[in-house]
């Protein structure tokens, strides 16, 4: 056999952390081989726990040694029947800890989901004779796309191929225990993956099927505090996660006053915080100021005019459109009859404090 992409860890204990290629492979095989027992249409999807995958898999040629020693421990293939309620526990409770790395973080096959870090994962009842909580609020953390090409149901029932370690309720996976139909193949970890590489990469892993992870898990950090069905969410989550803005620790409030600092400093960051050219000039703002450099951006850049910058200034309206036209004309952006207020028919009735040192 032999692979044309390293299949490995990132950055340290990456399959304790987060989807890796090698998580996604090891997962595809779990699933092949429990479908060649149960039939191809009667198992939905595969995880297992990324502490169970013990080795990488160099670049170039892959020894039987190789395959066993990704799981070391005689682990088996084994299908249960869960319901979409428990499977959401499960995957909670694996991932409690994330971005910090737990043995149980889940690599998959048939599943997508997203874990929100910026949300805390609550205590409920502590799991029998075990270390671990069940999730007090499943679903606050987590959220489950689809299972099997379809859109996770509560209450749908899914046959989920994993290790019988964690079908046994190892780990922080007690829900399992109360799976149905468990059905053991006898197929060993590592044998899946001789199996599927033989059978189904006829003895190549290209770098076009796993020289990257796949997709499947989305790590992300939103404030707890942002209500899904509000107006702005999508606009709110595209900020957070192109990482125009962080937030602060003081929540979301849709309302809050905004400072002319952080609308200059939002628009540097869009720009990627350009580097300022060695003849630049300078604003005078406070000594160590966290908007220094996005104001001196704006005013080599002919956004911002004045001399001297009030840091603690809440923006107007009249003001905020102003910025965004002339970003937006310094940028060759179309901007739209009416949206800059300098284009609008009562411009002159703007109070000029509004617009000074805005570039107009």
């Amino acid at each position: 056999y032999n692979t044309d992409a390293e299949l490995t860890f990132p950055e340290g204990e990456g399959v304790r952390t987060c989807e890796t290629n090698l998580g996604d492979f090891a997962a595809d095989a779990i699933l092949w081989q429990a479908r060649q027992t149960l039939g191809e249409e009667n198992v939905d999807a595969a995880l297992t726990n990324g502490g169970g995958i013990r080795a990488s898999i160099a670049a170039g040629d892959i020894t039987m040694n190789d395959m066993k020693t990704v799981f070391p421990f005689g682990n088996t293939v084994v299908t249960i029947d869960v319901t979409g309620a428990q499977l959401l526990e499960a995957l909670e409770a694996a991932t409690c800890s994330t971005p910090t790395a737990i043995g149980a973080f889940p690599q998959v096959s048939g599943i997508d989901f997203t874990i929100n870090t910026g949300v805390a994962y609550v205590n409920g009842e502590q799991y029998p004779d075990s270390t671990y909580y069940a999730p007090a609020n499943p679903g606050s953390r987590v959220t489950i796309g689809t299972v099997g090409g379809e859109a996770w149901a509560a209450d749908a029932t899914y046959t989920i191929a994993t290790n019988d370690f964690t079908a046994a309720g190892g780990d922080t996976y007690y829900v399992f225990k109360s799976g149905k139909n468990v059905t053991m193949t006898a197929v060993a970890m590592e044998d899946a993956l001789i199996n599927y590489t033989n059978e189904v990469l006829k003895g190549t892993i290209t770098a076009e099927q796993y020289g990257e992870a796949a997709g499947r898990i989305t790590i992300v950090n939103r404030p707890a505090d942002l209500d899904a069905n509000e107006w702005y969410y999508a606009a709110a989550i595209q900020v957070l996660d192109n990482g125009y803005l962080k937030g602060t620790d003081k929540g979301f409030d849709a309302a809050a006053n905004v400072t002319v600092a952080t609308v200059y400093q939002t628009l540097y960051n869009i720009e990627g915080k350009p580097a300022a050219a060695e003849d630049a000039k300078t604003v005078t703002m406070p000594e160590g100021a966290w908007y220094a450099d996005a104001i001196n951006w704006a005013f080599n850049a002919g956004l911002y005019t004045a001399e001297s910058f009030d840091a603690d200034a809440v923006i107007t309206r009249s003001a905020l459109a102003t910025i965004v036209a002339n970003y937006c004309q310094s940028k060759d952006l179309a901007v739209e009859g009416g949206m800059a207020v300098k284009e609008a028919p009562d411009y002159d009735q703007v109070p000029e404090a509004d617009v000074a040192g805005v570039g107009y």
